[in-house]
């Protein structure tokens, strides 16, 4: 055992090469794309060092309205490689949080995108629509189907939006406020104190903010799961988010709104973004930033809130320190988790259409650039790219994940749900045997998998030994996944029996699985544990 442990070490030493590659817009001072620029004119910085680059490709649309890097310069530099497709294909995720967005401004927004499908998706790019309801998410295959999406589109505008619901909360608990004030400002009704009014205020605010909370915590997670269907999968990878609520802070605008109407009342309230800190989710937007970068893919924010519905009649709505939370709270949330990613977060509202101008901008003009990554741990790791020429402007992702190769086999699991061109190292085959109902309403299919016999096999105690690991992970189409399960089988084979084994040219390993009744996709990947490779297959199953 100590000698194959010893052996996978060195394998590991052997073959792993670490390239992280990374896409990167340059615009002048106007915001222009800046085309024309070379690989000597960029710089990329980690762990206080220069990094050599490795591979670099410039993507330029002919149509943007850009800014050559030389001045009279109108084609690419004749050393520009030209560029592989599979570096150029989109795959857009289009993600709508309906639980948040306000059913005007989601339908404005769903206009927008049909008008602009034609400049965000080009020939041979795809793109998939995710509809967030608060604590589930409708998903639609990846498609490059433009009439499809399109329908897709008009049948999520004709569902109920739950931005009404929040805004009626918010207003109903502010009146409530605003009455038990008044009460107890009237001598002739005075029923309560003000004190009690202002701690019965902040309770339901508190539940409020608690409600909006966990339907946020679940937004983060949806996320992560949607960015997952990314990894792996070569191409440029944008993720667009549509949504009114990315608070760091869920609900403390309305906090603000309450102590402003009781502060003349009520001596020395506490601010209100230190007595509810408890409920903050800075380090989940970062976990959702981090897993974007682990898969490559740049996030752009579409902050598709309307804060004028939040107006009130009353007097006592009008408070500065509200307000202003109100304008900042989620936009400065959005602005933070697209920096991270490289993308940008723009503003919705009634001009959709022009946010979306320019992330299609923004997909259609920049550069692809990669370097070897240092030794290093598994964990975050920063890096900078900067431009040589001054006056330039650079946006990229600011790091990438160290992953394990776990972790790493489990994601392109999940992405090979949806896509069949996930990167393997090696082939696989997956086929699936008629299922088999059960008493308690599943069914069992029968998976043979083939493997090809080449996998890594050592001298041990006199004979050949090899391990590897096999991952499941089963999706419907409306984009209902299961967990990645994990099994692993040991090889063991006679030590002169090499030649034969590699004769043999494949492996058959069966395995059973339940499923729920439906049509779904049933993704493997098979890891070759001492290699530290991978392959991936899937097969559709219908269990009716």
């Amino acid at each position: 055992m100590v000698a194959a442990v010893s052996l996978q070490a060195q394998l590991a030493e052997t073959i792993e090469v670490r390239i992280t590659n990374v896409d990167v817009v340059v615009t002048d001072k106007a915001g222009k794309p800046v085309t024309g620029l070379t690989k000597d004119d960029f710089e990329i910085v980690e762990a206080g060092k220069q990094q050599p680059i490795t591979n670099f490709y410039e993507i330029r649309d002919a149509a943007a309205d850009a800014v050559p890097a030389v001045e009279g310069q109108t084609a690419a530099p004749a050393s520009v490689a030209e560029v592989p497709q599979e570096v150029t294909r989109r795959r857009i995720v289009v993600f709508v949080d309906n639980f948040t967005i306000h059913p005007l401004s989601r339908n404005q927004a769903f206009e927008a995108v049909e008008k602009s499908l034609d400049t965000l998706l080009r020939p041979g790019d795809e793109a998939m629509i995710v509809f967030w309801q608060g604590t589930t998410h409708d998903l639609a295959p990846f498609t490059a189907d433009r009439a499809a999406l399109i329908s897709r589109f008009r049948a999520a505008s004709k569902k109920s939006g739950g931005g009404m619901t929040l805004e009626a909360m918010r207003s109903q608990i502010i009146e409530h406020a605003s009455q038990m004030i008044a009460d107890a400002n009237s001598p002739a009704r005075r029923k309560i104190t003000h004190a009690d009014a202002y701690s019965i205020s902040l309770q339901n605010s508190r539940a409020f903010a608690e409600n909006l909370y966990s339907v946020q915590n679940n937004l983060m997670d949806g996320l992560e799961r949607t960015l997952s269907t990314l990894a792996g999968v070569p191409g440029k990878k944008a993720l667009i988010f549509i949504g009114a609520e990315l608070a760091d802070t869920p609900g403390l605008e309305l906090f603000h709104q309450i102590d402003g109407m009781y502060q003349q009342y009520i001596r020395d309230i506490r601010p209100a973004v230190l007595r509810e800190s408890g409920r903050t989710l800075g380090a989940e937007l970062r976990k959702v930033a981090q897993r974007a970068n682990a898969n490559g893919v740049t996030m752009y924010l579409v902050d598709a809130a309307d804060r004028s519905r939040r107006s009130d009649p009353t007097e006592h709505m009008i408070d500065p320190g509200a307000a202003f939370v109100s304008e900042t709270n989620t936009p400065m949330a959005m602005s933070t988790v697209a920096a991270i990613t490289g993308g940008i977060s723009v503003p919705g509202g009634r001009n959709f259409e022009k946010a979306l101008g320019t992330i299609a901008r923004d997909l259609s003009s920049y550069y692809s650039l990669g370097y070897r990554s240092p030794e290093g741990g598994e964990g975050n790791r920063r890096f900078q790219v900067r431009v040589k020429k001054p006056g330039l402007r650079v946006r990229s992702r600011s790091s990438y994940v160290a992953r394990s190769g776990e972790d790493e086999i489990r994601d392109r699991v999940i992405a090979n749900v949806f896509h069949d061109d996930v990167k393997s190292d090696f082939p696989i085959r997956v086929d699936a045997a008629a299922p088999e109902a059960t008493d308690g309403g599943r069914f069992k299919v029968k998976l043979t998998i083939t493997i090809p016999s080449t996998l890594t096999l050592i001298e041990q105690d006199d004979q050949l030994a090899g391990e590897f690991a096999v991952f499941f992970a089963t999706g419907r189409p409306d984009g209902a996944l299961s967990t990645v399960s994990k099994s692993v089988q040991a090889m063991k084979f006679p030590g002169d029996a090499r030649e034969q084994v590699e004769a043999q040219k494949t492996f058959n390993y069966t395995a059973t699985l339940l499923m729920q009744p439906g049509e779904q996709f049933v993704s493997v990947g098979v890891s070759d544990t001492l290699a530290g490779t991978a392959g991936f297959g899937r097969t559709k199953v219908t269990a009716q």
